[in-house]
């Protein structure tokens, strides 16, 4: 047998050991490949390594499997349930540098980690006005496996982008800067050939990118100010870029644009204000795009006003998960709702229990049929809210970055205090939502 030591070490390790678990298939690669970093650990000489490495592996995975069996057959045996499906724990160590505001991108069921800044954090009570010390840099986290590995940096700063995902790629729009400064670009990343591509950038500049469907992204700006701006569909095969028909909506402002999955859009948006005197409270207005019909259609909308958080597609839904309400005197507005496109309706969010504020930072973030604001989980199928649990210590107070991928929220990089002293991290954090605990009504 030739080729990769590690390789054959796996190769040999799943024949060998299949017996013990009772399979006739393979010992999983959680297993193997682990064995095979601890027998790493345990070489003492250079020349001897590769030899060591499977006598080595071979212990660990025995050991490994025999445990495993215990636990599954024997009442006696250890908890399934282990501390570590439990609370927030840290994984892996990953190869980037402690930073703050890292983008957070899933791309299938990897999590991309692009750029973020190295400027020292500004206390949160404080006015810094600090020269950015912006990345290029980026990394690829597997939460299955617990692997890290990093990719060929790009050719420009990743702060202050958007960023969407399509098949085994991640797009990333630039800032639309002003002046002198650099005009608007679009780059592609590929996950499997580690490269980065420029691609054409919209004709004019745009604030948001979204995927749309399997084939499209759409770019669109969040507010129309002097005149309308059309949003622009960018077509991944062919490269080019066309304009959106005008929404119903506009002009208008604080513009929400979500893609779904068959290329449909939502757009949830406030009404444009021309003239002086703005409301205090201004109502959200819907309308939808069929990718099929190429057609624009208003859905009417509740009683419900403009507030954060925005506005995330999650399962299959538009949601904005505020319970808050306003008292406009002779009336109680609310001021989030779910959307379902599917057939146009609305529902209010469900009551969420009081809890600790303020525990966690900003870490609204969606995904798995869940949302996470204010240190709560909402199961958006379910109606049903989940308080997170309190972090540990060293947890980031702030500019940490948050996803939801396959059940589990990721928190990346950010910063805790000291004081008004600030120490960057490169720590990632991991909450295994199917293991928290209901919130009480």
């Amino acid at each position: 047998m030739t080729g990769d030591p590690q390789a054959q070490t796996e190769v040999l390790l799943r024949r060998a050991l299949a017996p013990l678990l009772q399979e006739t298939q393979e010992v999983p690669n959680t297993i193997v490949q682990g064995a095979v970093r601890q027998g790493r650990r345990r070489r003492r000489f250079r020349r001897a390594g590769i030899a060591l490495v499977p006598l080595a592996a071979a212990v660990a995975v025995a050991v490994t499997v025999v445990s495993i069996r215990f636990s599954a057959t024997s009442p006696d045996g250890p908890p399934t349930d282990t501390p570590r499906t439990k609370g927030w724990q840290t994984v892996a160590e990953s190869p980037l540098s402690p930073r703050g505001n890292p983008t957070l991108v899933q791309v299938g069921e990897d999590v991309v980690v692009l750029g973020g800044s190295e400027t020292d954090p500004c206390p949160p009570t404080a006015f810094c006005a600090l020269d950015p010390d912006d990345l290029a840099d980026g990394a690829v986290y597997d939460p299955d496996r617990d692997v890290w590995r990093s990719i060929t940096p790009a050719p420009i700063r990743l702060t202050n982008i958007s960023t969407a995902s399509s098949g085994n790629s991640v797009y990333v729009l630039t800032h639309p800067l002003s002046g002198s400064g650099p005009k608007q670009q679009l780059w592609e990343y590929s996950l499997t050939e580690d490269r980065w591509t420029q691609m054409p950038a919209p004709p004019q500049p745009m604030d948001s990118l979204v995927s749309a469907g399997t084939d499209h992204l759409v770019a669109y700006v969040t507010a129309h100010t002097k005149t309308w701006t059309a949003d622009q569909s960018y077509d991944i095969a062919s490269r080019t870029w066309r304009s959106v028909p005008r929404d119903p909506l506009a002009p208008s402002e604080d513009r929400n644009l979500i893609a779904t999955e068959s290329g449909d859009l939502v757009v949830i948006a406030v009404d444009r204000h021309t003239q002086r005197g703005k409301p205090t409270w201004s109502p959200w207005r819907t309308a939808q795009w069929n990718a099929v019909t190429k057609t624009w259609k208003e859905v009417p909308t509740p009683d419900i006003v403009d507030s954060g958080p925005t506005w995330m597609w999650v399962a299959g839904r538009v949601v904005n998960p505020t319970t808050q309400t306003i008292d406009l005197g002779k009336r109680l507005v609310g001021t989030g709702g779910i959307f379902d496109p599917a057939d146009e309706t609305w529902q209010p969010v469900p009551s969420a229990p009081v809890g600790p504020e303020g525990v966690l930072p900003n870490l609204d973030s969606a995904g798995s049929g869940r949302v996470f604001v204010n240190d709560q989980i909402l199961d958006v199928r379910s109606g049903t809210w989940t308080q997170a649990p309190r972090p540990p210590t060293r947890f980031p107070t702030q500019d940490a970055a948050a996803i939801i991928v396959n059940d589990r929220l990721i928190v990346f990089g950010g910063a805790t205090f000291e004081g008004s002293r600030g120490t960057l991290t490169n720590d990632t954090w991991v909450l295994p939502l199917l293991a928290t605990t209901a919130s009480p009504p």
